[in-house]
């Protein structure tokens, strides 16, 4: 790709539809345009499509807010997808918000899951979650993240 930029959507991948409707509003009320995934499926198809709508200008999203535990593809799978393509350079990096209401008990390994609690550069917010102060924080990176590309 000659080029790349960051869309000016976000996208959102949410199983539960009731929670998916909830951010949606979320980030209209920003003033963000978001395209919402029921899971890592449908968001690696949306980002594919992103990816392919001019040849020779790729775009990426500049934030991916995402569940962990979904039906089809998880949050895990989908993050490692988002890595692979930030590796190959066929997309910009995006800024990733993690939700989950996945508590897990005391001393239970947890994987990759740990691994991205370890990856400082993703946001962890455990749900029930604040929306004023995640949508705060999303467009805040929002802006950085589209204005550091200019």
């Amino acid at each position: 790709m000659e080029t790349q930029k960051y869309s000016n959507r976000i996208l959102i991948v949410e199983d539960d539809d009731a929670i998916r409707r909830v951010l949606s509003t979320g980030a209209r009320i920003n003033r963000l345009e978001a395209d919402l995934a029921e899971d890592g499926l449908k968001a690696k198809e949306f980002i594919s499509n992103l990816m392919a709508q001019d040849p020779k200008e790729g775009q990426s999203y500049p934030i991916i807010l995402t569940d962990l535990r979904m039906p089809g593809m998880n949050g895990i799978e989908l993050l490692n997808y988002v890595g692979e393509q930030v590796g190959a350079k066929q997309i910009l990096k995006p800024e990733i918000f993690v939700l989950s209401g996945y508590i897990p008990n005391k001393g239970t390994k947890l994987g990759k899951f740990e691994e991205v609690l370890e990856l400082g550069e993703h946001r962890y917010h455990q749900k029930p979650v604040d929306i004023i102060n995640l949508f705060s924080a999303i467009k805040k990176e929002y802006t950085r993240v589209v204005q550091s590309s200019k």
